[in-house]
Formats: C-alpha cells, sequence, structure tokens
C-alpha cells in the first residue's frame, strides 16, 4: 500500500471517529459534514506525516483533526464584530482558491491571499465575506486592524542567513501570522529604494534580501527562489514557492521555476530596470 493510500485511510478512520461523514476525500482535503461541516485541507497534515515513520502518523492526523473539531464545537458568534474584534488578526495563505473566495481578504500578489481571521485557542478562523461585509467597518479598515493586531503580539526574533555569495534576513516563528510581518519589513530590514526580494515559503517563513548592490541582488534572486521552492515542497504550512520584490508594501511577483541544477529567472522590465540602476 502506498503512502498516499495509508494516510488517506487514517485521515478516514479519525474522521469517523470524532464524527464527521466523508463525502470527498484525498490526500490534498476532505469534505465532510456532521461535527465539522465544509473543506479540511489536509496538506499541511501531510507534510507533517511525511518525514515520520508511519506507525507516527495516526498520532498526528489525530492531533491535527481533533484540534480542529474542538474548535468548531467552540466556534464564536462572528455576528457582533464588539465581540471579535480584539481576536482579529490577518494571515496570509497560498492563493484564492474555491475555498479562499468565501473568506474576507485581499489577494496581496499572485499566489499570495491575505486573509482577515480570528485567532482562537487552539484553532484560526476565517471570516465569512458575509460576515465582514455586515460589519460597520470597511474590509480595508478591519484589515488595518488584523496587521495591526499581528505586530501587537510582538517582534519576531531576526536571523542572518548565509546564502552563499550574499546574505538574507530570516524571520521564523511557530506563530501562524508569522508572514504578516511582511507589512512590517522596515522593522527588520533597511530597504532602500530599490526594494527587497522577498520569500514567503511557508506560513512560519519569512526572507528576505535589501535590493542595495547589482551583484549580490542577482545572487539572491537565485539563492531565495531555490530556497523557496525547497521549503515549499517540504512544509509544513506550504504558502508559496515565488519570489517576490517588495517596494513600499507592494508585492509584485518574479516568475521563474526550479529544475535540477538550473535555476530560470522570468523578471518583469520594470525589475530589470531596477536592477540595472544598482551599483555594480
Amino acid at each position: 500500500m502506498s503512502d498516499d493510500e495509508v494516510f488517506v485511510r487514517l485521515v478516514r478512520r479519525e474522521l469517523d471517529r470524532i464524527g464527521c461523514a466523508v463525502s470527498r476525500l484525498d490526500v490534498a482535503e476532505a469534505v465532510v459534514e456532521g461535527r465539522m461541516h465544509g473543506t479540511v485541507g489536509l496538506r499541511n497534515i501531510l507534510q507533517t506525516c511525511a518525514p515520520l515513520p508511519r506507525g507516527e502518523w495516526a498520532g498526528v492526523i489525530a492531533e491535527h483533526l481533533g484540534g480542529l473539531a474542538r474548535a468548531a464545537d467552540v466556534r464564536l458568534d462572528l455576528r457582533e464584530l464588539g465581540a471579535v474584534r480584539h481576536l482579529l488578526r490577518t494571515r496570509l495563505y497560498d492563493e484564492a482558491g474555491d475555498e479562499r473566495s468565501l473568506l474576507a481578504g485581499r489577494m496581496l500578489a499572485p499566489g499570495l491571499f491575505e486573509a482577515l481571521v480570528v485567532d482562537q485557542p487552539e484553532s484560526v478562523h476565517g471570516v465569512p465575506a458575509g460576515i465582514a461585509e455586515s460589519w460597520p467597518e470597511s474590509l480595508d479598515a478591519l484589515l488595518d486592524v488584523g496587521r495591526n493586531q499581528v505586530l501587537d503580539d510582538g517582534l519576531l526574533t531576526r536571523q542572518h542567513l548565509d546564502l552563499g555569495a550574499t546574505t538574507a534576513t530570516l524571520l521564523e516563528d511557530v506563530s501562524p501570522y508569522t508572514t504578516g510581518h511582511l507589512h512590517w519589513l522596515r522593522s527588520y530590514v533597511d530597504v532602500p529604494e530599490a526594494g527587497a526580494l522577498v520569500a514567503v515559503p511557508t506560513r512560519h517563513c519569512l526572507i528576505a534580501h535589501p535590493m542595495v548592490a547589482r551583484e549580490t541582488a542577482l545572487a539572491a534572486t537565485q539563492a531565495l527562489l531555490m530556497n523557496a521552492a525547497r521549503l515549499y515542497d517540504c512544509g509544513p504550512g506550504a504558502i508559496s514557492p515565488h519570489l517576490y520584490w517588495w517596494r513600499d508594501g507592494q508585492m509584485s511577483l518574479l516568475p521563474g521555476n526550479v529544475e535540477p541544477g538550473r535555476v530560470e529567472l522570468r523578471p518583469p522590465p520594470e525589475f530589470v530596470a531596477a536592477l540595472e540602476g544598482l551599483p555594480g
């Protein structure tokens, strides 16, 4: 039996145990009714299980799905903004797919969706778009509240990352809101006029390189793209394998791909112009 088949069988057994009827199940997600209702993403659980012996998978799956079920049992009534305003946060997700399109939020860049969420002790719940529309504040104002409350939880520890030919700043934390500190990048990095290269491979990891000199910026584009792809594949909490250009809080995708022995980048003309304007 393959790893995927074992994983799906263990997930189905645990969902049945906690009182969820399964209408569709694969290694990526489960569609359930009962104690939980809707789509349950499984990719993060699969990434957590992958490096472990099969004998430990059942415990990992039970812990994750059990936590989601307990959180569903005590889910807050979101209709009154005043009751949950202090719990609002913003969180980055991989993309605005079918499930994401139902949540209140904004696309930051291709492949990056920022959602408004409610932070609870055992779980994080996305705020449905319809609920946010019923609240007396605009979505932009609510996202500002969430971003500021991510910062109010405290700055992250800044680490030095050696990329070989150059260096970068690494922000790494167990918080699911680590990548939300993207909005506060200037609190960690001296960002020049040309901007910074940024990767957000997982929900626990943010890597940035200020574009100060042409040679180091070119080296950083390859190194960050390789690291983003590797960390995204390993997970858990995968967000994006891509590289982005951060300028004054705005994010632009730098298209590229990583193949064995080769890194290909297809930057837009404005990024090339910014590179050429850097000291050689």
